[in-house]
């Protein structure tokens, strides 16, 4: 699933895109009142998975259960085509990627950088519980 959040430069709304049909269709919006520190301009982006369980259970697999670094890691969960959409409207590669868990024992991340043009930037994460 491709999926695009952007800021509408015009009220400060911000809107939820799917790649639907090989055309970006609006699914919904946030209106920017909701977000007091999202008035402006951004300069951190956040992405990634998460594995939730409540509390006293064990927490569930991420992805294939495969560690990121594992040889078959490109059954596992990813993010690739990671990109932002700077003030101008205009499509940038991330850079400076920061890998983090919350439980490296048990989940992992591992930032690929850039793959080549079709793939651009990618990640993978998972892990077993």
């Amino acid at each position: 699933m491709f999926v695009r959040v952007l800021r509408d430069n015009s009220n400060g709304n911000w809107w939820f895109y799917c790649y639907v049909g090989r055309k970006w269709t609006p699914i919904g919006y946030w209106p920017k009142i909701l977000f007091n520190g999202l008035a402006g301009p951004s300069s951190y982006i956040d992405w990634g998975g998460e594995a939730f369980s409540p509390p006293g259970t064990v927490g569930p697999q991420m992805g294939s259960g495969l560690y990121p670094n594992h040889p078959l890691a490109q059954y596992n969960s990813f993010s690739f085509d990671i990109k932002f959409i700077n003030d101008n409207y205009e499509n940038m590669d991330v850079v400076g990627i920061e890998e983090f868990t919350n439980y490296p024992s048990k989940y992992g991340v591992k930032d690929v950088g850039f793959v080549n043009d079709w793939v651009r930037h990618a990640a993978f994460w998972g892990g077993k519980a």
